[in-house]
């Protein structure tokens, strides 16, 4: 929600906090009619002993103001967001590919808008609407992220087909981005897509 704040109204509440509650009861509601899935189980287990120790680790720590604000964060919309990639979204694949429709459709939206701040304005990272956000590292992220997909896309899929064609200019498009974007672990990131495939699909030499 804070990628896409820079879009929003003011509005009176927070938007994470509005999302959180939208989404959390839409979760609750398939949690209520379908359970929780067997194959979610490990992921959830150790979720909890790594938010667990988290949580533990706070009594010890040297600060407090800003672990305590961190915990809370991360026991709050962090664990939310787990638990609904393991039950709500991977049980059915119909829902992964919306998920995956959804990541290409945020990042393709940011990178048009991030490429026409830049031609218009000569910079992305200085412009001055962002109004006090560090949109340069908001935006980056989950493009890189999209990137994963659209890169997937690219390497997998038929060449010549649609989702071939989407894999391709979306990888061009997020790639052109991020080198205007200037965020260095985005962009780190968005290599490390692109050379992962590279190294599964490298030809094999030899007999």
């Amino acid at each position: 929600s804070n990628t896409l704040k820079y879009f929003f109204p003011k509005l009176p509440v927070d938007e994470t906090v509005l999302l959180f509650f939208l989404t959390g009861l839409f979760a609750a509601f398939l949690v209520w009619s379908n359970g929780i899935p067997r194959y979610s189980l490990p992921l959830l287990i150790t979720a909890a002993l790594f938010f667990g120790w988290l949580t533990l680790s706070t009594f010890w720590t040297p600060g407090r103001t800003l672990a305590l604000r961190a915990l809370g964060y991360n026991l709050v919309f962090n664990v939310f967001c787990l638990f609904a990639a393991a039950v709500v979204i991977a049980p059915e694949r119909r829902r992964v590919e919306r998920f995956f429709a959804c990541l290409l459709a945020i990042g393709v939206v940011l990178s048009i808008h991030g490429w026409w701040i830049y031609l218009e304005h000569g910079t992305f990272r200085f412009y001055h609407g962002f109004r006090d956000i560090s949109a340069y590292l908001l935006w980056g992220f989950p493009v890189a992220t999209a990137s994963a997909v659209a890169l997937g896309l690219a390497f997998a899929a038929p060449v010549g087909t649609i989702r071939h064609l989407i894999g391709v200019v979306a990888s061009v498009l997020f790639g052109s981005f991020l080198l205007i974007n200037s965020a260095r672990g985005a962009m780190l990131s968005y290599l490390v897509c692109l050379l992962v495939p590279v190294l599964l699909l490298l030809p094999r030499v030899g007999p």
